[in-house]
């Protein structure tokens, strides 16, 4: 694959995740389609020093396997190379997962 369809992303699932609903690498923001400028929601250390975090407004809904969750923003950068839905997308949502046949249902309550 030469290019990344921005609109599918194979995010990890990480319910320890607690900062973000969506969390990506920097590079992978840019590609998004959002709505208006990003702005600095906040900073964070690591090894190799201090960074912004920045977040914007998403224009598309972040589905997974069909099912919209309830995640209205992008943040950046993750602390690895791949996309990540947090404990803030999927908190509501009833999550199983089938290791033996690599398989996760995600079943998001009506919203009310």
């Amino acid at each position: 694959v030469d290019r990344l369809d921005p609109s599918v992303v194979r995010p990890q699932l990480d319910t320890g995740n607690s900062v973000a609903p969506f969390v990506v690498p920097e590079a992978l923001a840019k590609q998004l389609p959002t709505r208006g400028e990003p702005r600095i929601a906040g900073s964070a250390t690591n090894a190799f020093g201090r960074m912004e975090i920045k977040q914007a407004d998403l224009a598309a809904p972040v589905t997974l396997n069909g099912v919209a969750l309830p995640v209205t923003t992008v943040t950046w950068p993750s602390l690895g190379p791949f996309a990540n839905l947090g404990a803030k997308a999927l908190g509501t949502s009833v999550v199983t997962i089938d290791q033996p046949n690599h398989r996760v249902r995600i079943e998001v309550p009506p919203r009310r």
